[in-house]
């Protein structure tokens, strides 16, 4: 009786370390800092190319363009509260993990994000306009906190040097 409790209390924990999704067994999946692919969109807000596997959750939010040069604009389904910017770092692994599955009912903890964050902002609208001129260039995990509670994320990559196609160009040769 000791050995099946034992081996169900090892299952269970083993569950919860794996991508519901895909079974890959890896606890770094979920590291705030880690970009895993990047959603290209243009100024007007149409996506134009995906790179990699977005670690994203944006369900309420919209943003662009991305890579953003100085301003960065959005649409969210209720009022953006709080924009956090925590610089990331690209990863090449979790390529199979289905992130829409395993961020299902996760939220990143307000007090880790606040400690890694380099800007915020608080718009205070769902229609959001942020300069972003003083966000140094590089990869982010953009944090949006909605008026009704709910968080989003989504990877923004920031480029004060190259114009939005070279930009784009760059991105595409980075994830290949």
């Amino acid at each position: 009786m000791k050995k099946v409790i034992l081996t169900l209390a090892v299952l269970y924990s083993l569950a919860f370390q794996c991508d519901p999704g895909t079974g890959i067994y890896d606890t770094n999946a979920r590291d705030m800092e880690i970009i895993t692919g990047i959603q290209i969109r243009a100024g007007n807000s149409t996506e134009l190319q995906k790179l990699g596997n977005p670690n994203s959750k944006t369900g309420g939010i919209m943003a662009y363009p991305n890579p953003v040069n100085t301003q960065l604009r959005g649409l969210g389904s209720d009022i953006v509260r709080r924009i956090w910017f925590v610089p990331g770092v690209l990863e090449h692994d979790f390529q199979g993990v289905e992130f829409d599955v395993l961020y299902r009912d996760f939220v990143y903890p307000q007090a880790d994000i606040e400690s890694d964050m380099i800007k915020f902002y608080t718009p205070n609208t769902p229609n959001f306009a942020i300069n972003v001129t003083t966000v140094p260039s590089g990869y982010y995990r953009v944090f949006y906190l909605l008026d009704n509670g709910e968080m989003y994320w989504d990877n923004i990559y920031v480029d004060h040097e190259k114009p939005f196609q070279e930009s784009v160009d760059q991105l595409t040769a980075d994830w290949n």
